[in-house]
């Protein structure tokens, strides 16, 4: 699943299936509950789940909490750190946005997570981010439409032509036409 912010420079698919995971999604640092015992957070901006037992075991407990919570990603990592999640059999906390390889956690109930690495899978989005991005996912503050539009534009991540919505697609029959007219092919 991802967020409609989230943009998909490269196919992340063989990467995903190189995993052997029920649940594998970017890092983040909401909530800070979890991402301050473990050093990160799971990000349900772009995540990938897999229809195991454990998974449909684990959904239950999530969705338990996003009822009390109200809040997807806030009810994912509080599900993760009740079923007793242990990440790189460690104690040591995780990196953030200085990953560049996956974090493999366990939860006592069997469920396999996969912290996917931030340069990769990035939040942050800093100097040549895109050379290694397969999901670039820009941290925003502001959480308006405009805002993630101007942010996706300085980093060459728009693929909209400028003025795409005044152009008359009345002679267009597929849908895949469609894109290609109002997509910015100086990209």
């Amino acid at each position: 699943m991802a967020d409609l912010d989230a943009n998909f420079v490269r196919n992340p698919m063989p990467l995903l299936n190189s995993y052997e995971a029920d649940l594998m999604a970017q890092r983040g640092t909401f909530p800070e509950t979890q991402s301050g015992k473990w050093g990160s957070a799971l990000c349900m901006g772009f995540a990938y789940w897999r229809s195991t037992l454990a998974t449909k075991r684990f959904t239950a407990s999530v969705n338990k909490q996003i009822a009390k919570t109200g809040d997807d990603q806030v009810g994912v990592n509080e599900a993760l750190d009740y079923a007793g999640v242990v990440w790189n059999n460690s104690t040591e906390k995780l990196e953030f946005d200085t990953s560049t390889r996956p974090a493999f956690g366990l939860t006592n109930k069997g469920l396999r997570v996969v912290l996917l690495p931030h340069n990769k899978f990035p939040r942050k989005c800093e100097d040549d981010f895109l050379a290694h991005s397969f999901v670039s996912h820009c941290f925003e503050p502001a959480k308006d439409g405009a805002a993630k539009m101007r942010q996706a534009q300085k980093n060459n991540l728009w693929i909209l032509k400028e003025g795409y919505e005044d152009i008359d697609i009345s002679s267009v029959s597929t849908f895949v036409e469609y894109l290609q007219l109002i997509r910015n092919n100086d990209l």
